[in-house]
């Protein structure tokens, strides 16, 4: 029962799939980010069956094809961790000092840099799925989930900014001991999954547990921690640099 309001924590709030109600409290977010990286496994099991789908009916439109593949994740997800990538954008390319940049983040406006950035990564995005050739489908279902798994290890092992009320509230409640072990032994699952799969996947494990590790150091350089916004940026271009690496090397 603990983990199904997890689940169904993780999944109402991260994204928009129809979940029963339940309190945003205490004993339901104490093991939601373990739920967390399913919503990646999700989104990568539709990406694989629209694949396979469009496979099967021999669909001759591979640029609405790439189009719909990226369109996937940010349906499924709402949308949240690309807001996230766009206040941080805002933020980071302003170049003020930091009580400045937490003031952007929080502001509803969308700036220019923001739409410049998101255009680029639709784009290149885009096409990277227009120009992958012959998709592991094990690897794509596997990099939605390890940039889910990355995300909440985050949560669990880094600082937090004093300005980022939601994600001290899932710190918090969370039962860290327990959290942490399970999230590790899921990273351990993923990246033995990503090492088996060839060049392809230990390129796509590389670049996420770098991205990682810049993250952490980024995040503590400009806001004394990781935040919301911080958090869904990572996500995103996480996600962006492992398709890369599945799309340019053969």
């Amino acid at each position: 029962m603990i983990f199904l309001r997890a689940i169904i924590t993780a999944f109402s709030t991260y994204s928009i799939i129809p979940m029963p109600g339940l309190d945003f409290k205490e004993e339901n977010l104490r093991y939601s980010l373990c739920a967390f990286p399913l919503i990646g496994s999700l989104i990568g099991l539709i990406s694989v069956l629209f694949l396979y789908l469009t496979d099967y009916f021999a669909f001759d439109m591979p640029l609405l094809k790439a189009a719909i593949l990226t369109f996937i994740p940010i349906w499924i997800s709402g949308g949240i961790h690309l807001d996230g990538f766009m206040d941080t954008v805002d933020a980071l390319s302003s170049h003020l000092p930091r009580e400045e940049k937490e003031r952007i983040l929080k502001d509803p406006n969308v700036g220019a840099f923001a739409v410049i950035h998101l255009s680029l990564l639709l784009i290149l995005t885009l096409s990277i799925w227009h120009g992958m050739k012959a998709p592991d489908c094990i690897l794509i279902i596997a990099a939605y989930t390890q940039s889910r798994v990355l995300s909440a290890l985050a949560l669990v092992f880094f600082p937090v900014s004093k300005k980022s009320s939601l994600l001290k509230t899932y710190s918090q409640a969370s039962d860290l001991l327990p959290v942490r072990r399970i999230l590790i032994m899921l990273e351990i699952i993923i990246a033995a999954i990503m090492l088996l799969r060839g060049i392809r996947g230990i390129a796509a494990l590389l670049l996420s547990l770098l991205s990682f590790i810049y993250y952490r150091h980024r995040a503590i350089k400009e806001f004394g921690g990781i935040n919301g916004d911080m958090a869904g940026c990572f996500l995103t271009l996480t996600e962006f640099l492992m398709l890369a690496a599945f799309s340019l090397i053969p």
